[in-house]
């Protein structure tokens, strides 16, 4: 009588090459290590914004966005982890014969002015910066006393000149008292022409 061939079998009691219960894929071990991976790297980022916004500044700028009338539209951004506070505002003619002009906020009050710190989302994976629109008014435009300098001059000098717009922020780290830092922004003139036409004020030139 020949011998009964009988399967080898593992210690568990499954003959080799059989698959173990509940076994996951090569893909599926990788993808479980890229999560435990991506989790690491967003707990070590979410620590580095807090220390960023811990011990951060903030960064702010100014943008002229358009004007009408006697408004001027514009945009401040903060790209910092921390607010900034926004405190003057002026109107300069680096080349053109115009005085510069302080600006005021349209319905002004006593509150303090903040531009909003810069924000992340990790599970969003996004990042938006801190912005804050503001309106202003341009109480009056007076010209330099010149010779031979008359509306009609002045309106043609506007096509190649510009104007400047000023701001004067206390960025996080600056002392309440000052000096604070100035940002500007710097577009063509033209582009507020209207206020020009309705605000420019010659008087007192002989």
């Amino acid at each position: 009588m020949g011998r009964k061939k009988t399967k080898l079998k593992r210690p568990n009691g499954k003959p080799p090459g059989a698959p173990e219960p509940n076994s996951k894929s090569k893909l599926e071990r990788w993808l479980d290590l890229a999560a435990k991976v991506f989790g690491v790297v967003a707990s070590v980022l979410g620590a580095l914004i807090f220390v960023a916004a811990w011990v951060g500044n903030s960064d702010t700028s100014v943008a002229f966005v358009d004007a009408d009338t006697n408004v001027i539209h514009a945009h401040l951004s903060n790209d910092g982890y921390k607010r900034s506070q926004v405190h003057g505002f002026r109107l300069k003619f680096p080349d053109l014969p115009i005085e510069p002009a302080p600006l005021e906020r349209i319905n002004a009050d006593k509150k303090k002015v903040y531009v909003p710190r810069k924000s992340v989302d990790l599970k969003k994976k996004s990042i938006d910066i801190g912005g804050l629109d503001i309106d202003l008014i341009v109480p009056g435009l007076r010209a330099q006393c010149q010779p031979g300098l008359t509306e009609d001059s002045l309106g043609s000098m506007l096509r190649s000149g510009h104007a400047v717009l000023e701001v004067d922020i206390q960025e996080a780290k600056d002392p309440p008292a000052g000096p604070w830092h100035v940002r500007a922004d710097t577009f063509p003139a033209e582009r507020i022409r209207w206020i020009y036409a309705r605000k420019i004020w010659f008087g007192g030139c002989q």
